[in-house]
């Protein structure tokens, strides 16, 4: 296998050459995902990438993210919301 590299000379002072013009702005994906709470059927708007938190209606469930791993490149990604509850029973 041969490897080819291409060098780029750089104008020299008062030539004019070209300047820099880069490609494509990078662009933020922002994920906006909505909710619905297994136990009072609440809807919202999670906002935020890989948030977690309190149902903001019972406050008895909670949601969290998980990813899931790419066993050939050892890369994460992200594989969805899950809801668990909280145990509010208090022992006697």
């Amino acid at each position: 296998m041969v490897y080819v590299a291409q060098l780029v000379r750089a104008p020299d002072c008062g030539s004019g050459g070209r300047r820099f013009e880069p490609g494509l702005t990078p662009q933020i994906i922002k994920m906006e995902t909505e909710l619905k709470c297994p136990k009072c059927k609440c809807q919202f708007v999670v906002n935020e990438d890989y948030e977690s938190g309190d149902c903001p209606g019972c406050g008895e469930a909670f949601y969290y993210w998980d990813y899931v791993l790419d066993e050939d490149t050892f890369e994460e990604h992200f594989s969805g919301y899950y809801w668990d509850y909280y145990d509010r029973k208090i022992p006697s």
